[in-house]
């Protein structure tokens, strides 16, 4: 089994293909565009037998992220021997947050760059039984033509993190009430106070839907958590009276800080996290209703909190 730190660099060498590498990228010497051999990565390390949901990602070999195309996956057990046996299929959604920043030339021209950072989500794949699978990807790109791509991974007998249905762990995590500074409890820039009110036990007592929210915006791995963690925070807004909202950072920050190692919180560890960032959302009765591993979308997250919400 993956150590936490071991999974966690897992995700970032692959989350760091999705950078594009240059301007020309997937074009030839006329500027028309140009189909290049794609690579897959499955963008989970918890996958267990029964319903899940199977993020990843799409890289051409100029490392250059291939997005919004249309992909449809379709998910074979492998034998002892290597046989693919298919079980399923399904359509991918491209689930995505498009960021801005500020690009400065050398002459001191600015302009702003718009980049589209996410992952292909194919939600409700049924795995039968536990073992190696393969998932074949089948890309169709407006003005590039149809790509294949696969990806082999593994399903375990149960998940490692609380899976749906399962009770909430009952953790206490740091809140406002334990530090003088947010600064102390949150890497954000700009924390919202809201995230850090309750600890979850506190919350789970109060018989409340509750989203809990494990990202490190600072010392982030996978490249998702700040994103993850704006998103928790911009539906705090709307939701934050019918559901409690907790973010808790899942490394030791004084560790991190001060000697530049990622070491898993007691509480990350209670909730037996192999990688980040994870949104758990808790039912009422404190069982959890749905999870995500790694990059998610806002229309995936308020759909799982108009689940659970009274």
């Amino acid at each position: 089994m993956k150590t936490p730190r071991k999974a966690a660099i897992a995700l970032l060498v692959m989350l760091a293909a999705m950078v594009p590498q240059a301007c020309d990228a997937g074009r030839d010497s006329a500027g028309g565009s140009r189909a290049l051999e794609l690579n897959a990565f499955v963008m989970a390390a918890d996958l267990a037998v029964g319903v899940n949901r199977f993020p990843f990602v799409l890289v051409d070999t100029n490392g250059e992220a291939a997005v919004e195309a249309s992909v449809r996956a379709k998910f074979a057990k492998l034998g002892e021997d290597g046989t693919p046996t298919v079980k399923s299929s399904g359509e991918a959604v491209f689930v995505s947050v498009t960021s801005e920043f500020l690009h400065v030339h050398e002459d001191g021209i600015e302009h702003i760059h718009e980049h589209v950072e996410g992952v292909y989500v194919v939600n409700g794949v049924d795995f039968d039984e536990a073992g190696f699978w393969e998932a074949e990807f089948e890309v169709r790109r407006e003005g590039i033509g149809t790509t294949t791509a696969s990806a082999a991974f593994e399903v375990r007998e149960r998940p490692i993190a609380p899976g749906v249905g399962e009770i909430a762990p009952a953790s206490l995590n740091p809140t406002v009430r334990d530090v003088e500074d947010l600064y102390e409890i949150s890497t954000h820039p700009a924390p919202v106070a809201g995230l850090y009110q309750l600890t979850i036990a506190e919350a789970l007592e109060q018989r409340k839907p509750l989203v809990v929210a494990f990202s490190t915006p600072a010392f982030c791995v996978s490249r998702a958590c700040g994103p993850v963690t704006d998103l928790v925070a911009s539906l705090y807004e709307g939701y934050g009276d019918r559901i409690n909202f907790i973010h808790i950072e899942p490394w030791v920050l004084e560790t991190a800080r001060g000697e530049g190692r990622l070491v898993l919180t007691d509480v990350a560890k209670e909730w037996r996290l192999m990688s980040e960032p994870w949104v758990f959302v808790i039912d009422g009765e404190g069982r959890v209703a749905s999870r995500f591993e790694g990059f998610l979308g806002e229309e995936e997250l308020v759909e799982a909190l108009e689940a659970v919400v009274p």
